[in-house]
């Protein structure tokens, strides 16, 4: 006998045991999936996969008595629609009589299903029919909560403008504002604030929604709730203050701002002596809080950090400004914010490059426009001799290049080794923005800092378009 119990001549028969059952029909592994498929209908199928000319011809073949039949967990085809975020498939069977708040076996509606799903759309669908968004299920927890820590903003909204309980408790005492705090989705916390969501709250282990922003790291999130008038002192995680975590955490900077208010941090405290260490600490940092809102698009967030004093154009450690950064990765609208605040559209950071540059590698013609139309210079240089053109060229955007081009960019501007747009182009052996270049007036002549012009650099592959820039010169030069 084995250390288990199991007898040798118990192992030995197992084959032959396997054989039996499959000789009786099927695999133990087909045995429990069709055990598992006889507990869902076809309309159950047909609805998680959002087929609904499938689901629509079941219906019509007489399962419409099927549409609030519960499946092995309790879930209805409604259920299974919603998990699936087909808006269509919702409508369809809505419309032929399905409960819109059936409950599963843990008494989750389907606008909970949605929420969980990250499904704004199928979620807007069902409040539309009807649906409860104020139903918690056997955890206490509501389709508010659900997309707090889910990180849906769009559901929150639509959660709230469907009239959903923002100071709701689950069952471990923990509110929506808790669970967004906690997710760091800031467009949720603004609209839990904004709907009144209790700043305060305490949840079952003492923790505010305060010491969840500081406990995952989310410092815009934190300084949003403390200057909308949440208690410093109240709440414990893990037996913490937030000012305690925010230490235990290496978050120094966020310590100061909950213990000696925002401005700590935004305007320096101590003595005159003492800020220019400081400054220098938060460049070695890397980002600022300001960067880290404006890169996650909150307006408000920026708002409220720039009324408290926070520099507009503060650096970061590789000397970009919160505009450098948002013009290469964030949105339109945030850069419209902080224009709006005094941006420098013509600051520089450590390698020279200016927000145009950025703009440029972003390939976005609305956010190039929106600097050139701010005041932008086209023709700053970086470090390296570098025009927003040079870089145009480089990506290989004949858009960006036309852009820049009829905002008054010189074509003919050379890097620090000598290098004109039309010597990167040709290099590249680029043939749509050599012509637009050579359209514009490069002058095929220039030699770089090698003696070589534009038609000496392109790839042997091109020939035909050394051509192009070898006649162009012939006919400069017989003027």
């Amino acid at each position: 006998m084995s250390a288990y119990g199991i007898m040798e001549d118990d192992v030995s028969r197992l084959p032959a045991a396997r054989q039996r059952m499959n000789d009786q029909g099927g695999t133990m592994e087909e045995k429990r999936r069709s055990r598992d498929e006889e507990c869902y209908s076809e309309l159950h199928r047909a609805a998680a996969k959002g087929d609904v000319p499938l689901a629509r011809t079941l219906i019509r073949m007489g399962m419409e008595d099927g549409v609030n039949t519960p499946g092995r967990g309790g879930e209805t085809p409604l259920h299974c629609a919603a998990w699936g975020g087909s808006s269509e498939m919702i409508k369809l069977l809505a419309e032929h009589g399905a409960d819109v708040n059936a409950m599963d076996d843990d008494r989750a509606t389907p606008a909970l299903v949605a929420t969980k799903a990250n499904a704004a759309g199928a979620l807007k669908t069902l409040i539309a029919c009807g649906a409860d968004v104020r139903w918690s299920d056997a955890c206490g927890v509501t389709p508010l909560h659900a997309a707090s820590w889910n990180g849906s903003d769009m559901c929150v909204r639509q959660l709230i403008e469907a009239g959903a309980n923002v100071a709701i408790a689950d069952h471990s005492g923990r509110t929506p504002l808790h669970d967004a705090a906690k997710s760091g989705n800031e467009d949720a916390v603004v609209a839990l604030l904004n709907a009144g969501a209790d700043l305060n709250a305490v949840d079952e282990v003492g923790a505010t929604p305060l010491c969840y922003a500081v406990a995952s790291g989310s410092a815009v999130i934190a300084l949003l709730l403390i200057e909308c008038g949440a208690d410093k002192r109240l709440g414990r995680w893990c037996g913490w203050t937030a000012e305690e975590i925010a230490r235990k955490t290496g978050q120094a900077r966020l310590a100061d701002a909950i213990r000696d208010g925002i401005e700590s941090i935004t305007k320096g405290a101590g003595s005159t002596a003492e800020q220019p260490a400081r400054e220098a600490k938060a460049q070695h940092e890397g980002t600022t809080l300001l960067h880290r809102a404006a890169l996650s698009g909150n307006v408000k967030s920026v708002e409220i950090l720039l009324s408290r004093g926070m520099k507009v154009d503060q650096p970061d450690a590789e000397g970009c400004t919160a505009l450098h950064r948002t013009t290469l990765t964030g949105s339109a609208e945030m850069m419209e914010a902080l224009i709006r605040s005094g941006a420098d559209v013509n600051a520089r950071n450590s390698r020279g490059y200016t927000p145009l540059h950025a703009a440029v590698r972003s390939q976005d013609v609305r956010k190039l426009s929106l600097l050139i139309d701010s005041g932008a210079d086209v023709n700053l240089k970086s470090g390296s001799g570098y025009t927003p053109l040079h870089e145009a060229v480089n990506v290989g955007d004949a858009a960006i290049v036309r852009a820049l081009v009829a905002a008054g960019a010189e074509v003919n501007t050379c890097n620090t080794i000598g290098a004109t747009p039309l010597h990167e182009a040709a290099s590249l052996g680029d043939r749509a923005i050599v012509s637009e270049l050579l359209h514009a007036g490069a002058d095929a002549r220039i030699q770089d800092s090698q003696g070589r012009s534009p038609d000496k650099l392109v790839p042997l592959r091109e020939r035909a378009l050394a051509e192009v820039i070898r006649r162009t010169f012939d006919s400069s030069r017989g003027r």
